[in-house]
């Protein structure tokens, strides 16, 4: 189960940091299964767990539940990047009106 949750976090976060469109961009190809971070993460856990050797059940089984876990990080990623930039611009706009009355001293 720890590979699967090893790659859910790899798959958002590089959904997430926009490093799947610059793959796409140098290399020239869509890999439009690693651009859904659920889609990503179940084909890649399933395979890894088929591979580890678990039985096939239990390893659909583990990457449904990590495609859901991945869902719910991503939100939490989108969340806290919204929250960034809006406390981003509340400081340059602090910034600015600062700057500003400074300027006129």
């Amino acid at each position: 189960m720890m590979t699967a949750l090893m790659l859910m976090v790899i798959v958002v976060l590089v959904n997430h940091m926009g490093l799947i469109e610059a793959i796409e961009k140098v290399t020239h190809y869509k890999f439009k299964i690693l651009a859904c971070s659920k889609c990503g993460t179940f084909w890649l856990a399933l395979i890894a767990l088929l591979v580890e050797g678990m039985p096939i059940i239990e390893s659909v089984t583990m990457s449904i539940v990590a495609a859901y876990v991945a869902l719910w990080l991503e939100l939490f990623l989108a969340i806290m990047a919204k929250w960034y930039e809006n406390t981003y611009d509340k400081i340059s706009e602090a910034e600015a009106e600062q700057a500003e009355a400074s300027s006129s001293n």
